[in-house]
């Protein structure tokens, strides 16, 4: 592989084209897409050891055929990790309908990535606004990151799975300061609302912890080269362990291309330590890959 070796990057995340996240068709075709996407993810990693790491495509709008397609993914094709949208055909994460999936990601001892959602019937939020400058990307992808990881941790999902492990990709990290800070505010003040037979329960009864002390179960990556002069405040309110570099190599949209661990290395306020988890070892971290030997080590739960 060389062109990757030319680029300085040793592995690489497999993130496929928007088409598989077929969510608005009928399930029985979505699965067959998914199914083609991931016997040809399977073939690239096995022709190339070593050098890629593979997400599967799943049919969310049918949570037990994903289920059964991630088995397959995982068991049979030896891919390392399932992938989703932010929002499933304009539904939060955190609907009921998706935690028996959930659960057998965390079953499985494998990481669930999170890509931003643009296509479908959810697109995303405010695409009615975002028409012009590739702005669906820019912003579009932003609010969909903090849309994902609101509802997994508002919404109680990592209570139920303390053990599942969250990459959000492609939405860029300078934000979660914010973020965090709004989330508190919500946790401190608010109730759950609504018509419901709760709506009057406080948000600090509805979740186990505040907001905050979920991030141990994110890891997310950065937009480097729109991110650079974020970079070092949120590395040092959350520990450079929680986030990744996105380069979208080899086209560059949305990332920094070849350019990536170069823009990463020029950052001077942060440490050379801090600087080697961002381009790789944090991202071991998350899919549970050894540096060494580039193997993925599964830690399978009940």
């Amino acid at each position: 592989m060389t062109w990757l070796d030319e680029a300085g990057i040793d592995m690489e995340v497999l993130v496929p084209s928007p088409a598989p996240f077929a969510y608005d068709v009928e399930p029985e075709l979505a699965l067959a897409v998914c199914r083609s996407y991931n016997n040809a993810n399977g073939r690239a990693l096995k022709r190339h050891p070593g050098r890629f790491i593979g997400v599967a495509v799943v049919p969310m709008q049918d949570p037990i055929a994903a289920v059964e397609e991630l088995d397959r993914a995982i068991s049979e094709v030896n891919i390392h990790a399932p992938l989703i949208s932010t929002n499933i055909n304009g539904r939060n994460l955190d609907e009921d309908e998706f935690w028996p999936f959930y659960a057998r990601v965390e079953q499985l001892g494998v990481p669930l990535i999170i890509h931003g959602g643009r296509f479908g019937t959810g697109g995303v939020l405010g695409m009615d606004r975002l028409n012009k400058m590739h702005l669906d990307n820019a912003l579009g992808f932003l609010y969909e990151g903090t849309s994902a990881i609101t509802s997994l941790i508002m919404g109680g999902v990592l209570d139920l799975f303390p053990r599942l492990k969250i990459g959000v990709l492609e939405t860029g990290a300078g934000y979660l300061p914010y973020l965090m800070d709004r989330l508190q505010g919500v946790y401190e003040c608010e109730t759950l609302g609504g018509i419901h037979p709760e709506s009057h329960v406080p948000v600090k009864e509805l979740i186990q912890k505040p907001p905050e002390d979920y991030m141990n179960q994110f890891w997310v990556c950065f937009n480097v080269a729109a991110e650079p002069r974020s970079i070092p405040n949120v590395v040092e309110r959350f520990g450079a362990g929680r986030f990744m570099a996105n380069s979208d190599f080899p086209h560059g949209l949305g990332g920094a291309g070849e350019s990536m661990a170069e823009i990463v290395r020029g950052i001077a306020k942060l440490t050379e330590a801090e600087k080697e988890k961002i381009l790789g070892l944090s991202a071991c971290a998350l899919f549970g890959i050894d540096p060494v030997s580039r193997k993925q080590i599964r830690h399978r739960g009940m």
